[in-house]
């Protein structure tokens, strides 16, 4: 199932189906689930548990999955004669999110492109982690909207308005009761207020969220997402831990669920620090490049053998060039690690042994003086492309380490330089004569 594709809602209400039949837990009972795969925090790391996650799935495709068993959830404990689909269709017109056009009406407009719509922030990816973070930290409102959309018929978008002034006042009220705010916390409010679809700058006062809390798991909720603003450096304050308390205590929640909502967030966050960018420590341009690398490789994986069989029948060639030593000037400009303790002992001994040197002048002077000519190396990737070679190996030291990587692949780094000096003896690195 791709979630990015045509008809994924169609295939994932099959697998429920199939696995489940029409037994499926309520949306009370699936909300810590909801929470231990971060749904409610904006960063869902892992799909729920009735469909199995997959490695490809990017942060978007598995908080469309983990929304829609919500809605499902619902749907399936409230009794019904509209179908899910097209209740859920009706709910987005009931509040305004689904606006009906000439071309919609014509066309059609599916669930499938609603949630799209609803999760996908803006194609910047410089500004995307952070605004999908704070936007879909709130789909949960969502859920507890479609609930009193199906249960009560009428005055949605008013419960939906409420929620979201709640949530602002109530979000701003966790970030203040820090001693120091950070620029995160700063950002935090500002992307908050941006992410609000009905903010009109009329936010409730505290007293009136509590007096106006309409079940225990919109007061779960809020305290859930309390603990996610205060939460930072791994650990909460005194003054943090005593609003919370407070927070939690006026809510009408038992101190043993207040403790559990504490130790979740911490233990959230913790364990998978690295896995949010918005949390990890790389700085913009490295989760740009990330990103990157990380979108084409799941294209790529995703479409393997469609792009095999279109290239294989088109006039495209493609080569894969395995370079051994060639004689440049790669080193001069390298950054170089001078760690002590990443030094291989066989590669520092082979080094003194053919005269490399230690610094990185004498490196250098040595890797462009006993490479390979550059001529010849072009000449061997020329050759390999006329003969439409699908691996090309630049020198014997190309093959051997490829070798060395089949048959040693977590220790060919140690194998590899024992070929070092007597190929480095032996290579002809005169340039070819044209």
């Amino acid at each position: 199932m791709n979630p990015s594709g045509r008809g994924w809602i169609n295939k994932l209400l099959k697998i429920i189906e199939s696995y489940h039949g029409s037994e499926f837990e309520s949306l009370d009972e699936l909300y810590s689930q909801l929470r231990e795969v971060g749904f409610l925090y904006g960063s869902n790391v892992s799909t729920l548990n009735y469909v199995k996650d997959n490695s490809d799935y990017t942060k978007e495709e598995r908080c469309k999955i983990n929304l829609l068993l919500a809605f499902y959830a619902v749907y399936n404990n409230v009794k019904t004669d509209i179908e899910f689909e097209n209740s859920l269709i009706d709910f987005y017109k009931d509040i305004n999110f689904y606006e009906s056009n000439i071309i919609n009406d014509l066309l059609g407009e599916n669930l499938e492109s609603i949630l799209h719509k609803r999760i996908h922030i803006d194609n910047n990816i410089l500004t995307k982690n952070f605004s999908f973070f704070v936007t879909n930290a709130l789909l949960f409102i969502d859920v507890m909207a479609y609930e009193h959309y199906l249960k009560e018929k009428e005055n949605t978008l008013d419960y939906l308005k409420r929620c979201e002034s709640s949530i602002q006042t109530l979000v701003i009220s966790a970030l203040n009761s820090k001693s120091k705010k950070t620029s995160y916390d700063n950002s935090l409010i500002k992307l908050l207020d941006s992410s609000l679809r009905y903010n009109d700058s009329s936010s409730q006062n505290y007293e009136t969220i509590i007096e106006s809390v309409g079940s225990e798991l919109e007061a779960y909720y809020y305290l859930d997402l309390a603990c996610m603003s205060s939460w930072g450096d791994l650990k909460f304050e005194l003054k943090e831990t005593n609003f919370l308390n407070k927070l939690g205590k006026d809510l009408k929640i038992t101190k043993a669920i207040i403790d559990e909502s504490i130790k979740t967030v911490q233990v959230f966050y913790s364990t998978n620090k690295n896995k949010i960018s918005l949390l990890s420590s790389k700085n913009v341009i490295h989760s740009f490049y990330d990103n990157s690398s990380l979108i084409v490789s799941k294209l790529i994986s995703r479409n393997s053998k469609r792009l095999y069989k279109e290239l294989k029948e088109s006039k495209v060639q493609i080569h894969c060039v395995h370079p051994g030593h060639i004689g440049t000037n790669i080193v001069t400009n390298a950054r170089m690690n001078t760690r002590e303790d990443t030094v291989n002992p066989m590669q520092e001994m082979m080094g003194k042994l053919i005269g490399i040197g230690s610094t990185q002048e004498e490196m250098a002077d040595f890797f462009r003086n006993n490479g390979m000519h550059p001529s010849r190396a072009s000449n061997i990737i020329l050759n390999g492309v006329l003969k439409n070679k699908k691996r090309i190996f630049v020198g014997a030291d190309a093959k051997l380490m490829d070798l060395s990587q089949r048959l040693f692949p977590m220790h060919y780094d140690k194998v590899f330089p024992l070929f070092t000096m007597p190929l480095t003896l032996l290579r002809n690195k005169k340039p070819l004569n044209f």
